[in-house]
């Protein structure tokens, strides 16, 4: 299951690569991969994080605070990995998402550093590379809810600007209407325009 989530991990970098660089595939390859991803943590997350293949009946050694820890573990980073695809592809509802697993993975932190501190088991250390990975973005676009778009449309800043007042005033449909037409126009079209 290790390899199954550093290839789906791969596949998300690979979509985002593709949603910076304005390819076509980027945002649909986000969309398909990462509630894959989420689902593997929320439905098999004692199995994955605690390295047990499902064959094998070996978590039985495991204790059971380990193992309702690491189902929780799932479920926080299930959430927060679907947090991180709303905020990416800059979706309503995107902060709440994040702020709850940001708390989750803020506890979780707490925990995974008390036990890799006393125990200095793998398990833990997997767990901190884990929450890294998982926190950071959480973190960043929770921090900066327009830090998506200006990743994207770096290039574009009346289109950040565009987006960053939509979010201001989310109700506001003449906002977001603006945002769309903006969204529209190519780059090229953009350069042309702004240089009439």
């Amino acid at each position: 299951m290790k390899k199954a989530e550093l290839i789906l991990g791969i596949l998300i970098l690979t979509g985002i690569a593709l949603s910076v660089l304005h390819l076509p595939g980027g945002a649909m390859l986000l969309v398909l991969i990462m509630p894959v991803l989420s689902m593997m943590y929320l439905c098999l997350g004692f199995a994955l994080l605690n390295g047990i293949p499902l064959k094998n009946e070996s978590y039985k050694g495991l204790s059971t605070m380990r193992i309702v820890g690491s189902v929780l573990s799932g479920i926080v980073f299930s959430i927060a990995l679907i947090g991180i695809l709303f905020g990416w592809m800059m979706w309503p509802g995107a902060s709440v998402m994040l702020l709850s697993s940001i708390a989750g993975l803020l506890i979780m932190l707490i925990v995974v550093l008390i036990k890799y501190f006393t125990k200095k088991d793998l398990f833990y250390r997997n767990m901190l590379i884990r929450i890294a990975v998982i926190g950071i973005p959480s973190l960043l676009l929770f921090a900066d809810p327009s830090l998506a778009g200006k990743i994207k449309y770096g290039n574009n800043p009346e289109l950040i600007q565009a987006i960053k007042e939509a979010e201001a005033d989310p109700e506001n449909e003449e906002l977001w209407r603006k945002v769309d037409s903006i969204r529209g126009l190519s780059d090229r079209e953009y350069q042309q325009d702004r240089n009439k």
